[in-house]
């Protein structure tokens, strides 16, 4: 990411995310979110239409990312060298596979959902750390 996407990026957040995440902690002092303030602006069926409405549209959000991932992991595995040509042709098959995986991890629950995710994390920072250090090395003998 650029310097001047992530300086902009920032400052939508302070801007704009903060604030509104500030007032909906001021308006809704039980814990009860925007949903609670959402029913109060538009009583009965019409608040709850919407809100099913908002609903709709974070599952397809989360579908979408979950597909869209899915699918770029897929094609990294398929490119691997180590891979070798043993998936060769079977994107699709490859791809259903980590979603089905994904979802059988969310279905456990989501707790190991995010116990997984920390050691994958782990795993993957140790990593960069490794490439930077092994990097930095080689830099520092051969200027």
């Amino acid at each position: 990411m650029s310097p001047l996407a992530t300086l902009v990026l920032v400052a939508l957040t302070l801007g704009g995310a903060l604030p509104v995440y500030r007032r909906v902690a001021r308006e809704s002092h039980d814990g009860q979110g925007s949903i609670a303030m959402l029913e109060r602006v538009l009583p009965r069926w019409a608040g709850k239409i919407f809100v099913l409405v908002l609903l709709g549209f974070a599952a397809t959000d989360f579908v979408i990312t979950i597909t869209l991932s899915a699918a770029d992991a897929t094609a990294h595995i398929l490119e691997n060298p180590f891979v070798g040509g043993a998936f060769h042709g079977q994107r699709v098959l490859v791809t259903l596979a980590l979603i089905g995986a994904l979802g059988a991890v969310f279905l456990r629950g989501f707790a190991e959902a995010i116990g997984i995710a920390v050691v994958l994390v782990a795993v993957y920072l140790t990593l960069n750390a490794v490439v930077v250090i092994v990097s930095l090395a080689h830099v520092a003998n051969h200027p």
